[in-house]
């Protein structure tokens, strides 16, 4: 399968928004092939300079497609509060923090394997 290109409707977001509209990451897919295939899109949010210790990303959504011989669809990937929220100890309660955050989105956990970033800032 031929991946296209990533794209997010806004690179801006409101961090108490999320809960109402999570930020969606759409990228065309097309078995290219003359079998049916089954394609996992996953989602993945890279925090830029995070100010604690993080894991360099982490898994927070895909999306499961099964594409006949020749077709084309596109994958929506919706990233909700959930996807961005951590333990805050100062509140003792979860929180979203603000900042830049990558969205990637890839074929595996593989490095390799990552097909396109989106730079979403949390305000």
């Amino acid at each position: 399968a031929e991946w296209g290109e990533v794209a997010a409707a806004t690179s801006r977001v409101r961090r108490d928004a999320l809960s109402r509209e999570p930020v969606v990451v759409r990228v065309p897919v097309a078995n290219t092939g003359d079998r049916p295939v089954t394609v996992v899109v996953q989602g993945y949010v890279a925090p830029v300079d995070p100010p604690a210790d993080r894991p360099h990303r982490e898994l927070v959504c895909w999306v499961k497609m099964q594409l006949d011989a020749g077709e084309e669809r596109t994958a929506e990937l919706r990233f909700d509060e959930l996807s961005f929220r951590r333990w805050d100890t100062a509140t003792d309660g979860w929180a979203v923090p603000a900042g830049p955050v990558d969205l990637v989105v890839a074929r595996s956990a593989d490095p390799g394997d990552e097909h396109g970033r989106v730079r979403l800032e949390l305000d």
